[in-house]
């Protein structure tokens, strides 16, 4: 019996490749039309929202999705998603002043709301910006020890989360994020900004100008009522009224309670500035001064504002909306 050649089956191995070949072509063919479409979707979405201002529940979606942005300040991008949260949460705010009976004319116009959101973003941008650059940051332990004492004053923590429910629908984790941080932050660089002596070299000198008219004579009253930056005591002569310890900042509270009645401070630093203080009386108990009754002259140092307001004019800002 003659035995069969045993030969190796070539054509069908090379029919099997093949078939491989054209899944793998079939596949990437189809993830083609998959990325494609995703590409043709993005664009459509872009130019809704840019060029034609959608913001229905769809673009919405979208847009909490997808990181569009709605401005970049010196490279750092804003989202969109986050503008739009803060536009409705004024909205709803303001609606809830109308409902209480604020007068319907004081509500700003949403062209309004809208630019007050994107530049409270921008500032924000800059704030953190400049607080990096100077090493500064809030602690989640300073962000909770803010919340506490809201949480003391409100009532209870339920209570507080009732009204920040009410009036912005937000829950506390937002707040958190949206209120407290970058006002601690801002905190913050205010003191750094104070003890900036390059910084307030300017106020220092006026400071040091005026400190030196009133030691040659010349009257604290006039002199407070023309210079002092402290609008509601330059208007009473400077005058602060009676205060106890604890009441005032404690470098302006320990230089007011060392002072002997008609005595002239020297240039007091604190983080609004440059004072000069005067006391007029002051009560003891046992010694011990208890109440002092005083008037100051401030020369503000830069408040956070006008630095942040500075640094957004010279920063590189970039806005893809038009309000």
């Amino acid at each position: 019996m003659e035995e069969k050649e045993n030969k190796p089956l070539l054509p069908k191995k090379e029919k099997q490749t093949g078939s491989k070949s054209v899944m793998k072509m079939l596949l990437l063919g189809l993830l083609s039309t998959v990325v494609l479409g995703i590409v043709v979707v993005i664009a459509v979405f872009t130019f809704g929202i840019y060029w034609m201002g959608w913001q229905g529940s769809v673009t919405r979606t979208a847009i909490d999705t997808i990181p569009y942005p709605v401005a970049k300040v010196n490279n750092q991008s804003i989202l969109y998603s986050e503008y739009l949260e803060d536009v409705d949460t004024l909205k709803m705010f303001f609606a809830n002043q109308v409902a209480e009976g604020a007068p319907a004319e004081a509500v700003p116009s949403e062209s309004d709301m809208q630019q007050n959101a994107l530049d409270r973003l921008i500032f924000t941008a800059v704030l953190e910006q400049e607080a990096a650059n100077r090493g500064l940051e809030v602690t989640e332990a300073e962000i909770e020890e803010e919340f506490s004492n809201l949480v003391a004053q409100s009532g209870g923590e339920e209570s507080l989360a009732a009204e920040l429910e009410a009036l912005y629908g937000w829950e506390p984790v937002k707040f958190k994020l949206k209120v407290l941080y970058p006002y601690l932050l801002q905190q913050k660089l205010g003191e750094a900004l104070t003890g900036d002596d390059v910084l307030n070299a300017d106020a220092r000198e006026k400071a040091e100008k005026l400190l030196a008219q009133l030691q040659e004579g010349v009257d604290f009253a006039e002199m407070a009522r023309l210079n002092s930056d402290d609008p509601v005591s330059a208007a009473q002569d400077g005058d602060l009224g009676w205060f106890e310890r604890g009441m005032m900042v404690p470098e302006f509270e320990e230089a007011a309670f060392s002072l002997e009645p008609g005595e002239l401070s020297g240039l007091v630093k604190t983080q609004f500035g440059y004072h000069v203080i005067k006391v007029d009386e002051n009560e003891e108990e046992e010694g011990e001064v208890t109440r002092v009754k005083a008037r100051h002259i401030l020369i503000a140092t830069m408040s956070v504002e006008e630095f942040i307001d500075a640094r957004v004019k010279e920063s590189d800002v970039s806005k893809y909306v038009d309000i």
